[in-house]
């Protein structure tokens, strides 16, 4: 799946608000990586798919539990919102005024001690390893079902062969992200799935 204006426009906002947070460089690789991560969250930036696309929050970033005050704990922060799946449902989204706050809200998420592997691999300037620590990081539950890596090597064009279950795994993926929306977008969600499997079918037959 190409990546939309939307997903690539909110990863460049996010590495460019490490670059003013972090002094670290802002590169289309790195751009690209968070680009894909932003894919992965928000159905390729759909808004009839994505919650987190109508309320500027391209990472699904949501508001610690015990917060003073929800509605407004992230700068920019205009709210909260409810969403997931059946296995892990939130009613704490960060609802934003802006992609621009929701984009810096995630970098400032990225900054905890809990990220700092994903800090020094974009220091370290490997769009790659930028990858592999997001995908190791706790910021996906499933780390993108081992994924993510794959699909920023190709669009990078740095493909390497992936095998049969690595092309299921990211189907079944993009069939999560999509199934975990609000129930009134069943039908068009049950149109995406079959795009989505069909995809994949494609890819295998390749």
């Amino acid at each position: 799946m190409t990546l939309s204006a939307w997903s690539l426009r909110a990863g460049t906002l996010i590495a460019e608000a490490f670059t003013t947070l972090w002094g670290v460089p802002m590169t289309p690789a790195t751009a690209t990586v968070f680009a894909c991560q932003v894919r992965r969250e928000t159905a390729n930036g759909d808004p009839d798919l994505s919650p987190g696309v109508r309320h500027g929050n391209p990472l699904n970033l949501t508001v610690p539990p015990n917060a003073p005050d929800p509605d407004h704990y992230w700068n920019g922060q205009v709210g909260t919102y409810s969403g997931g799946s059946t296995d892990e449902w939130h009613t704490n989204f960060a609802a934003f005024g802006s992609l621009e706050a929701g984009a810096w809200a995630c970098a400032v998420n990225y900054s905890s001690v809990t990220y700092e592997n994903v800090r020094d691999a974009l220091r370290g300037g490997d769009p790659i390893a930028l990858a592999e620590a997001i995908q190791q990081s706790p910021w996906d539950s499933g780390h993108y079902g081992g994924t993510l890596v794959a699909e920023v090597r190709a669009e990078l064009g740095q493909e390497e062969e992936m095998t049969e279950e690595q092309i299921r795994e990211i189907a079944k993926a993009e069939c999560r992200a999509v199934l975990s929306q609000e129930d009134w977008l069943r039908d068009t969600v049950k149109a995406a799935v079959l795009e989505s499997m069909a995809e994949a079918s494609r890819r295998l037959a390749a």
